[in-house]
């Protein structure tokens, strides 16, 4: 084709006679010129079709919304928020680890409908999640930037079912007993003194301006809680089927789950329990092995162990524990928090699964597939 308009070209500019249009080669030329042009026209038409976004109205603050009406128009777009969050926090947990802090996400596993029944959290949304994830992730870094060796939670909630419209409420503050930190950082963030805060939460504004009906607030400090921001988006539900599988314990299961974090700890039990599995914790791995291979009294088809507790066993425990999982049939998955690989881990990297941190629905779906196989090969 290059070497055809070269020789269209060359003939135009250099030739002392006009092109002949009766000549079989400069027609042919000619006519496929004319077919790719009209091809180029109609995928640029398919373009323009399939990216044609209109403004979406999801709420009019009013309570009865009438179905008939045309308050919101849906977008051509849907999104997987899990999806998104699986690389969202991996960049959330990056930034919070130069100032060594720690971000946990909590989110429901499941929602429960009128009747009281089981079903999978809303996953699919019409729209743009750049804003929405923007915006999040600079309400975070407000208050990462302003802590250290902290643990801040993000609670995510799907609230207010109505007419395929949720509204997607992110609570973002500090783990741990209440010890006036919160209030301090609310009262701080309220009447801002320093630039850089200042900077922070104009940018967060700008933000939620983008999303039509969202809003943020800072919590008022009376309610004693840890929590510091509020964050509220009206989105539209997708009606994309989702194909996953019912994910459950087929068996009555034990997951031993060794964190010294608390706060970790509990929130990835309450997790796994959603599923139907039975959740022992502890703060400590002395004495791991030992339990493990007790094989009378030991019921754990999967261990959940720190990447921090890693540094408790030397080369011999730990290919000790390794070995044991094809004995003592149990998975051992390291919970990680964007931790380096140290040489101890990485003899035992293709023997292990790990669990990062913050982690996604997926993860925890993926937790209890493993301790299913687990479980099937233990009866065998």
């Amino acid at each position: 084709m290059k070497k055809l308009l070269l020789l269209l070209i060359s003939n135009f500019a250099f030739a002392n006679n006009k092109i002949n249009f009766s000549e079989n080669e400069t027609i042919l030329l000619f006519v496929i010129l004319g077919s790719l042009i009209l091809i180029l026209l109609f995928y640029i038409g398919i373009l323009k079709t399939k990216l044609k976004t209109k403004k979406v109205k999801m709420f009019s603050g009013e309570e009865n919304i009438d179905s008939d009406t045309n308050i919101f128009e849906k977008s051509a777009f849907y999104f997987d928020m899990q999806e998104v969050f699986l690389y969202f926090f991996k960049t959330l947990n990056y930034e919070a680890s130069v100032r060594n802090n720690v971000f946990l996400v909590k989110q429901d596993m499941f929602k429960y409908d009128e009747n009281k029944n089981k079903t999978q959290i809303p996953r699919y949304f019409y729209g743009d999640y750049t804003n929405i994830i923007n915006t999040i992730w600079c309400a975070a870094d407000l208050i990462n930037q302003n802590v250290e060796n902290d643990t801040i939670i993000l609670d995510l909630k799907i609230l207010d079912v109505v007419q395929e419209r949720v509204m997607f409420s992110v609570d973002i503050g500090l783990c741990g007993a209440l010890d006036g930190k919160s209030f301090e950082l609310v009262k701080e963030f309220i009447n801002p003194k320093k630039l850089s805060i200042i900077e922070q939460i104009h940018k967060l504004k700008t933000y939620i301006k983008k999303i039509d009906s969202a809003k943020f607030v800072f919590i008022d400090s009376t309610q004693k809680s840890n929590y510091i921001i509020n964050i509220k988006f009206p989105l539209v539900t997708s009606d994309f089927e989702s194909e996953l599988e019912e994910t459950i314990a087929k068996e009555k299961t034990n997951a031993l789950i060794i964190h010294q974090n608390t706060d970790i700890s509990k929130t990835l039990a309450s997790n796994l329990e959603s599923f139907g599995v039975s959740c022992v914790q502890n703060q400590s791995s002395i004495g791991l092995l030992e339990r493990l291979e007790d094989a009378a009294n030991c019921s754990f088809r999967i261990v959940l162990l720190d990447v921090n507790m890693i540094t408790s066993f030397n080369e011999f425990e730990l290919l000790r524990l390794v070995k044991d999982q094809d004995i003592y049939k149990f998975k051992l998955i390291i919970i990680l928090n964007n931790h380096k690989i140290t040489p101890l881990l990485e003899k035992i990297i293709q023997d292990v699964d790990f669990l990062p941190l913050p982690y996604t629905v997926d993860n925890i779906r993926a937790v209890i597939n493993t301790l299913n196989a687990e479980q099937e090969r233990y009866l065998s």
